[in-house]
């Protein structure tokens, strides 16, 4: 990663059908025609219906890359009905980072891994931007779940790299559970 930092990425929320269409637009043409009716189509119907809060629903939402005002990713994340918990659940990344090859973790590109921590982040910042007790993160592909145990296995609750976290790590399956110390 260029100089060991992160890009500068921001949670951003689809505030109208059009956002979602420009970024589905991107994507097609990234992917090409064929890929993105068999891989994409379904994700940006699911979009469409989940860019705004409901309860028992996912909330879908973009990983904005602050320096070239792409949407990276597209996160589901699913909000607990006692308000005290969150839960990322996929993260869909832009086809222009594709091929990943799920069998091989050992080979992530420097990109997806940073879109991948970078999603965590985020998604960290938020909890304790709200005050939140917990958040769960989906190990639901290989790449992720190998992500999560990562962090889990350098995790501290003091300091990550650093910097006091006021959070624990643990793995629980497929989860990745960050409990607020506070």
């Amino acid at each position: 990663m260029e100089g060991d930092t992160l890009r500068d990425y921001t949670l951003t929320t689809f505030s109208s059908p059009g956002d979602i269409d420009e970024v589905s637009a991107r994507w097609r043409a990234a992917a090409g025609e064929e890929a993105y009716e068999v891989e994409l189509v379904l994700l940006f119907d699911f979009c469409r219906e989940n860019r705004a809060p409901r309860p028992g629903h996912g909330l879908v939402r973009g990983l904005k890359n602050e320096s070239t005002g792409s949407i990276d990713a597209i996160l589901e994340t699913v909000p607990s009905p006692q308000r005290g918990m969150t839960k990322l659940l996929k993260i869909f990344v832009s086809p222009e980072f594709w091929p990943i090859d799920e069998s091989n973790t050992d080979e992530i590109s420097e990109e997806l891994f940073e879109i991948h921590l970078s999603s965590y982040f985020c998604i960290l910042e938020e909890a304790t931007r709200e005050n939140l007790d917990e958040v769960k993160m989906y190990g639901r592909s290989n790449v992720s779940l190998h992500l999560l145990k990562l962090i889990e296995k350098h995790w501290n609750s003091d300091t990550t790299n650093g910097v006091e976290t006021g959070w624990r790590a643990t793995m629980a399956g497929r989860w990745l559970v960050l409990t607020n110390d506070r």
